[in-house]
Formats: structure tokens, C-alpha cells, sequence
């Protein structure tokens, strides 16, 4: 609520695009999600783009405003947009005593990300509140999440979606647009002080997870051996890297959502299907994770984008937005 206030007092006010180039961490998330009360609609360019695709975002998805560090200010001064600039420690500085805004509405839009730019230029995606709110509770029920998981976050896309799930999540020290360089010992070492129970991470986390898992320490490895379920995305997966990851979380269930940018989780496979060149679990996980982000995007268009899906599977309406409560 700090946040939302001192958005205000910047003139900052529901509808205005404003870009976020903070890296992962406790003020991103407490921008975005002050953002998202106050009905400001997040622009999210993915530092992953390079330079180029950053440069390529930011202009088509002309913000208002920008909010960052002191790299990602001098970044935009460096690119000449034409957007307001605020260090996101300056937007600490409102009136505490001041009346927060009106919540936005369902239909509202919430964000603007961006594809990942695999298959040609990155292109931004528009959500409403709806949408975000459905993603989550998809996430949710393809995770089987309980108040009793902790969550570690190696892959930037849901540092910030994490918290909204309503449990404890933490980001291990990592480079984000070299997530490949995060090793066993320090993912081990994000797990332990949460004790942590589930993991998500990209393929290239993945890989050298894998790879240097021999060089972790007795802890590490503990910690590592109570995960439950571990969940990779963002990139190819191949069964192989699966199977690999199976010894360094000997207890985990390990699985692959799939989906794109537009629409997220859209299904999911298994390692020991995968490793056995069998799919059926990816066929059968198809509808129940499918149906909530139809009923987001039913919400949106006001259409009857439910009449075709069985009755018993349509989802209630959401009945927790995607908003911190304090």
C-alpha cells in the first residue's frame, strides 16, 4: 500500500503504461503488485531479450512511465524514450495517509509481456486481470499447491507470479539473463532457507543443476532430496534432461508444463511418461489445465466461450484477485 500511494503521488494513475527494469527481487515484486492494485498497467520487457529486443519492447509498447534501478534508468536514457523515469525507491515517498485508489475491474487490462523472440521478433501480449488471476489458479492446480509448500524460483517469468500463490517463495542468487550459470550448491542453498518443498526452473537451470550436482555439500544435497516436485519450462525440454534431473531430487515428481506466452499452462508430461516414451499423462492434463484460462478469456470478451466445455468442468468465478492485502 506504500507503493500504491506513492504511485499516486507521482501522478501515476490507473490506465498508464509503466515499464518495470528492476531485477527480480522484493522491490520488482512490490512494484508490480502495488501496480496491479492501483490499476497501472505493467509493462514487463524480459532482460533475457538482449539490448536490441529490449530496445524493440519498450518502443512498441510505448509506457508512460519507467521505474528502475540504476542500470535500467541509464538503459532508457541511453535509448531516448520518451517516458517519465522514476527510480523505484523514490516511489517510497508518498502519503502514507492518503486514500488508495479504486481496484480495478476484471476486464481490465493488468500487463503487457513479451514473447520470448525464438521464432522471430518478441512481441508483446496483452492481459487483463481476468487472465492473470485464471493463470494462477491454473499454476496452482497443476502444481497440487498447499499452504504447507514453500516455493523456489529459478525462473524470472514466475518470480513474480509466486507470490500470488499464497505461499513462501524465494529467487536463488542468479544472473537472469545467464540462468545457465546458477549451480546445485547455490539452488540448494535458496532451498534450505525456506525449506523449501517444490522447484521451478528453466531448462538451462535444469541442465546444470544436473552437471554440478556432484560438487554439492551434505546440506545441499539434503535439502535438495525433501523437494516434491519439480517443474521446468520456458524453453525445449527433452526427456533426457528429465531423466538426468531425477537423481539430484530423488523424491520429486518431475514434470514440463507446456503453453506460450498467450495462453500458460496449457498441459503437462511427466519424466517417468516422458522416459518411457509414453504421453498419456499430457493428454489427460490437457482440459483441467485448460479450462480456467477459458473461463479468463470468456470473462474478457463477454462471449460464450463456456457453452461448448461440460458443466461439470466450468470453473467457479474467481473469488481471490491477484492483489496483495497489505
Amino acid at each position: 500500500h506504500a507503493m500504491v500511494r506513492g504511485l499516486a503521488a507521482a501522478g501515476i494513475n490507473k490506465g498508464d503504461r509503466l515499464a518495470t527494469l528492476v531485477p527480480p527481487g522484493i522491490d520488482l515484486t512490490v512494484l508490480v503488485y502495488a501496480c496491479l492494485r492501483a490499476g497501472i498497467i505493467v509493462v514487463a520487457p524480459d532482460a533475457a531479450l538482449g539490448l536490441g529486443g529490449l530496445r524493440r519492447a519498450l518502443r512498441s509498447s510505448r509506457p508512460d512511465y519507467v521505474v528502475g534501478d540504476r542500470r535500467g534508468l541509464l538503459l532508457v536514457k541511453a535509448l531516448r524514450l520518451p517516458a517519465t523515469r522514476w527510480s523505484v525507491n523514490d516511489l517510497m515517498q508518498g502519503d502514507q495517509h492518503a486514500p488508495l485508489p479504486p481496484e480495478p475491474s476484471l476486464t481490465d487490462t493488468a500487463a503487457i509481456v513479451f514473447t520470448s523472440g525464438s521464432t522471430g521478433p518478441s512481441k508483446g501480449v496483452v492481459y487483463t486481470h481476468a487472465q492473470l488471476e485464471a493463470q494462477r489458479d491454473a499454476v496452482r492446480d497443476a502444481f497440487e499447491l498447499t499452504r504447507d509448500d514453500k516455493l523456489v524460483v529459478a525462473f524470472a517469468p514466475f518470480a513474480v507470479l509466486a507470490p500470488a500463490l499464497g505461499i513462501p517463495s524465494v529467487v536463488p542468487t542468479m544472473n537472469v539473463t545467464k540462468p545457465s550459470k546458477l549451480v546445485a550448491q547455490t539452488l540448494a542453498d535458496a532451498a534450505r532457507a525456506i525449506d523449501a518443498t517444490i522447484v521451478f526452473a528453466s531448462p538451462a537451470v535444469v541442465a546444470t543443476i544436473a552437471a554440478t550436482a556432484p560438487d554439492l555439500d551434505t546440506v545441499g544435497r539434503s535439502a535438495l532430496q525433501q523437494i516434491r516436485s519439480v517443474a521446468t519450462a520456458g524453453a525445449p525440454v527433452s526427456p533426457q534432461l528429465l531423466v538426468a534431473a531425477q537423481p539430484v531430487f530423488p523424491a520429486a515428481h518431475i514434470f514440463t508444463p507446456y503453453g506460450m506466452t498467450e495462453v500458460m499452462p496449457v498441459t503437462m508430461a511427466s519424466a517417468a511418461k516422458l522416459g518411457r516414451g509414453k504421453l498419456g499423462r499430457a493428454k489427460l492434463a490437457l482440459v483441467p489445465l485448460l479450462v480456467p484460462l477459458v473461463f479468463a478469456l470468456a470473462n474478457r470478451c463477454r462471449a460464450s466461450t463456456l457453452s461448448s466445455v461440460p458443466s461439470a468442468l466450468q470453473p467457479a468465478p474467481c473469488q481471490h484477485r491477484l492483489m496483495p492485502t497489505s
